[in-house]
C-alpha cells in the first residue's frame, strides 16, 4: 500500500458509510444546485494537462513532505472554512474560499472577502440557492467586497455603498477553468497543481472548497475540502463521496489591499 496521507484528529472523514446520515443533518438543503445544462457558461472549459494517475502518489507525498498543500497556504496565511449560518449561499461560500486560497498562493497578503457580496446581489437580496458558476462569473465581472466592508452573511442593500463598490474591483478572478462533471481526473490535477476548485455534490446538496487531493488506501484517493457548515477546520470526503457534480476553479485572481 506504501504512503497513506496524514488526516489530523481533528478532521472529520467522510465516506460511503457516514455520507448518507451526514448528508440528512445538511441544515441547507437547498442551497446548492447543480449548474442546469442550459446555462452558457462564461469561463474556459478545462484544458490543463491530466495528470497521469501513477504519478499520483509521488506528487501527494512531496507536497505532504513539504507542507505545500493548498491546505497549508490556508493554515499558514489565512482562513478559509467559516460558517454560512442562516444563508443559502453555499455556492458563494465555496467559490469565495477557492478565491482566497487562489490568492495566497499566488502570493497576495490574506483578506477575508465577503460571500454575501456576490450572492445577495446576483439573487436580488433573497435568501436563495445557486450554483458555483454564477458566483465566479459574477467575481470575474464585478469582484468581491472585503468582509470588514461587507459581513459574509449580510442580505443587505445598505453594504451595497460607493465605498464597497470601488473596493470590489480590487479582488477579481481574471482566469478560469469550467472542470468536466464528475471527472475526477480534471479536479485532482488541479489540487495537485495548486488549483483550488469550487465543487458541489448531489449527495450532500452542498458547495464547498476543494483543497488538497489526498491517498486514503491502495489505489483510493479523496479530497480535503473547506466547509461552510461551521467554523471549524477540514473535511476528509471519499469512498466516491469525492467525485463532484459540479466543479469551477480560478486560475489567476487578482486581490489587493
Amino acid at each position: 500500500m506504501g504512503f497513506i496521507s496524514r488526516i489530523d484528529p481533528n478532521e472529520l472523514v467522510i465516506g460511503a458509510a457516514e455520507a448518507e446520515a451526514f448528508a440528512r443533518k445538511n441544515p441547507f438543503r437547498a442551497d446548492w444546485m447543480e449548474r442546469p445544462a442550459d446555462d452558457p457558461g462564461f469561463g474556459s472549459a478545462y484544458t490543463g494537462t491530466n495528470i497521469p494517475r501513477i504519478e499520483w502518489d509521488e506528487r501527494i507525498e512531496e507536497l505532504e513532505r513539504k507542507k505545500m498543500r493548498i491546505s497549508d497556504y490556508v493554515r499558514a496565511k489565512g482562513r478559509v472554512s467559516r460558517n454560512q449560518r442562516g444563508t443559502l449561499y453555499c455556492w458563494s461560500f465555496g467559490a469565495v474560499a477557492a478565491v482566497e486560497a487562489k490568492s495566497l498562493i499566488q502570493g497576495f497578503p490574506y483578506i477575508s472577502l465577503s460571500p454575501a457580496s456576490v450572492a445577495a446581489p446576483i439573487k436580488g437580496y433573497r435568501n436563495v440557492g445557486g450554483w458555483s458558476t454564477q458566483a465566479i462569473r459574477y467575481i470575474a465581472e464585478h469582484g468581491i467586497v472585503p468582509t470588514e466592508l461587507w459581513p459574509d452573511t449580510a442580505i443587505d442593500r445598505k453594504y451595497d455603498n460607493e465605498t464597497s463598490r470601488a473596493a470590489r474591483k480590487l479582488h477579481v478572478v481574471e482566469e478560469w477553468w469550467e472542470l468536466g462533471r464528475r471527472n475526477f481526473d480534471h479536479l485532482a490535477s488541479c489540487l495537485l497543481s495548486l488549483q483550488p476548485v469550487a465543487v458541489g455534490f448531489n449527495w450532500w446538496g452542498h458547495a464547498v472548497c476543494a483543497l488538497d487531493l489526498l491517498k486514503v488506501g491502495d489505489r483510493r484517493y479523496g479530497i480535503r475540502i473547506a466547509n461552510s457548515h461551521n467554523d471549524k477546520d477540514f473535511i476528509i470526503l471519499k469512498d466516491g463521496r469525492e467525485i463532484p457534480d459540479d466543479a469551477v476553479g480560478p486560475r489567476v485572481v487578482t486581490s489587493k489591499a
